[in-house]
């Protein structure tokens, strides 16, 4: 089954390059070159290296943090809004208090990751207190939290040396240093997704978790607090995302303050990852890696042979969409090659 799955998820990835390839030629471009223009801005300089590390890493936990709640069933779509109101707690805290960076850096992440876990809260509750649909809550939280955070860093927190919506800089105190070209964030991060990754790996919640978005309906007779554990993947998933806010207010190459549409993307694109690698939190990072290659090449690419960066916005969708398309047919179509060679087998015994 491993072997399958391999093989599918790499056939899916060569057919989206393929497709990509054959629309870069129908347009007049060279695709050998621009492929090659991804790979040398993303990965053959120092630059690009850590580009596409302090990318990936970002990547990674808006990952994490949707696949944590859709991989236990729970339709988690406010990863904007709950990582808006972590870097808006952060900000906050960065902004107005003043303490060493030993104790503000830790007070902004518990802060951080305590408003995106609150906000995804809200609609935890919504569901489990009046029976709503937590898909259309926590869309709906996205754009109050957005408008809520445009009206703040427009009027009262608007940093007044700044032409557009911005907040104030926090504190020097509240930003984490560099390591070289890499953001000391990186490794935090990471830190962040390995133990992720083993609570619902191997832990008995994590395991329930894993079990509900399997099947919510034999979960419950299996003996799971089904209301509970929804309520605590909605949790984890808000404060993984609030982290993520967090990180882009702390970290050395980040611009340490909240701006209109903060992080919006990281959150589309974390759902797509949770959505390829099938909702399982371990699978993310492989695809994280892919994306974020793709990501860090794209400006290069069109100054290279001006194909346009949103080119490899399509290639991402594409390889999503390969993907999906090719775990949900492949097994079909191996199983059903599988009864033809058993027929055939048995015609010839005959």
């Amino acid at each position: 089954m491993k072997i399958r799955k391999e093989v599918t998820v790499a056939l899916a990835i060569v057919t989206a390059i393929v497709i990509g390839m054959i629309m870069l030629f129908s347009q007049g471009y060279s695709s050998m070159e621009s492929y090659a223009s991804i790979l040398k801005y993303s990965l053959s300089t120092a630059i690009g290296r850590a580009n596409t590390i302090n990318r990936f890493v970002f990547l990674l936990i808006a990952g994490a943090s949707a696949a944590m709640a859709l991989g236990a069933g729970a339709s988690n779509l406010g990863q904007f809004g709950q990582l808006l109101m972590g870097a808006m707690t952060s900000t906050l805290i960065g902004i107005y208090v003043n303490l060493p960076s030993t104790v503000l850096i830790p007070l902004m992440i518990i802060g951080g990751v305590a408003a995106g876990a609150l906000w995804a809260a809200i609609a935890a509750a919504g569901k489990k207190l009046f029976g709503m649909n937590e898909f259309i809550i926590t869309l709906m939280l996205n754009f109050i939290a957005d408008y809520f955070v445009r009206y703040l860093i427009s009027t009262p927190l608007k940093d007044p040396g700044s032409q557009w919506p911005a907040s104030r800089v926090v504190s020097e105190n509240g930003i984490l240093p560099a390591i070289g070209l890499i953001d000391s964030v990186v490794f935090l991060m990471i830190a962040v997704y390995i133990a992720a990754v083993y609570f619902v790996r191997k832990s008995r919640m994590g395991y329930e978790f894993r079990v509900m978005g399997y099947n919510s309906l034999f979960a419950r007779v299996g003996g799971c607090d089904t209301n509970k554990n929804f309520f605590r993947a909605m949790l984890l998933s808000g404060a993984l995302a609030g982290l993520l806010g967090t990180m882009m207010i702390v970290g050395a190459t980040q611009q340490h303050r909240v701006i209109s549409g903060l992080g919006e993307n990281f959150a589309n694109d974390g759902l797509m990852l949770s959505i390829v690698a099938g909702n399982n939190i371990g699978g993310v990072f492989v695809y994280a890696i892919l994306f974020a290659i793709l990501q860090s090449g794209a400006t290069g690419m069109q100054l290279d042979t001006g194909v346009p960066s949103e080119f490899t916005t399509m290639l991402i969708a594409i390889t999503v969409l390969s993907v999906v398309a090719f775990r949900s047919y492949s097994g079909i179509f191996i199983d059903k090659l599988i009864a033809w060679k058993k027929t055939k087998s048995l015609e010839v015994e005959k």
